[in-house]
């Protein structure tokens, strides 16, 4: 596909654009984003899922509206932060507005991290949520604004789509990778486990250990994942240190008007 939208005369997506500064950092932080903003939406029900009393209809439906509301403190969070996100990126710039949210949302993930055990208390997971969602948000719209007025009038379209399809290659992989890095973990650590029980245990001790070791690898699986995502924002530093402009001081096509970050950040 590449080669082909390289070499022919009127590709679905110009890869020539990838030659502009701002549209290859934006677009390689845009697809981490993808992959810490899925992180977020998968560990969360994951760990309530996990500290679910048993597992009875009442028990999982309280576990599933407890899911949802902890979400609701990342991604409405999220939302409402790119407002202000192109508000500020028309002050300060495209990079200090991206590292301010990529360091923010470090910060949500390392500490969630660090603290998700079996007992943790949900008004701090949804502090440490609202940390993170509300980094996140604050780089949608300098990221996508800084790619699409890099493009001339032909290549709006393209370039808007673009923004989206990256986040969503990001989302894509990062639920692919890490779901066989936590089922992986999850026996590699089990198993390590099971293999230090004594020889004299009964059946019944046996099963009971178990189903404590699976519990517990499967919180400590969690613990890294969100520890990856806080690794994926340390990483999107390196890309998002490369960006450069803002809306007022970014060359302008003499033709069109390109759009402000605030306005954007309103539409998507």
């Amino acid at each position: 596909f590449l080669v082909w939208e390289w070499i022919t005369h009127d590709p679905l997506i110009d890869l020539h654009l990838f030659r502009k500064r701002n549209v290859a950092a934006s677009s390689l932080t845009n697809l981490v984003v993808g992959f810490c903003l899925m992180l977020g939406l998968v560990s969360v029900p994951l760990l309530v899922n996990l500290r679910a009393e048993n597992a009875s209809s009442d028990s999982i439906a309280q576990a599933a509206q407890q899911a949802g509301i902890l979400l609701s403190a990342f991604t409405i969070p999220m939302a409402l932060a790119a407002i202000p996100g192109g508000s500020l990126s028309n002050r300060i710039g495209y990079r200090a507005t991206v590292l301010i949210g990529v360091g923010l949302a470090l910060i949500g993930f390392l500490a969630a991290g660090l603290t998700w055990r079996a007992d943790t208390p949900d008004l701090l997971m949804a502090a440490e949520m609202i940390v993170a969602g509300v980094g996140l948000g604050l780089t949608i719209s300098p990221v996508g604004t800084a790619v699409i007025n890099e493009a001339n009038e032909q290549q709006r379209g393209v370039t808007s789509a673009l923004v989206i399809v990256l986040r969503l290659v990001g989302m894509t992989v990062a639920v692919s990778s890490m779901t066989a890095y936590a089922l992986g973990r999850v026996n590699q650590m089990v198993n390590a486990i099971v293999a230090a029980y004594p020889a004299d245990l009964s059946t019944a001790e046996i099963q009971a250990r178990s189903v404590t070791a699976y519990f517990s690898s499967a919180i400590h699986a969690v613990d890294e994942l969100l520890l990856i995502g806080a690794a994926a924002c340390l990483l999107a530093f390196i890309p998002a240190m490369f960006m450069r402009g803002n809306p007022h001081i970014q060359k302008r096509e003499p033709s069109l008007e390109r759009p402000r970050a605030d306005v954007l950040s309103a539409g998507d």
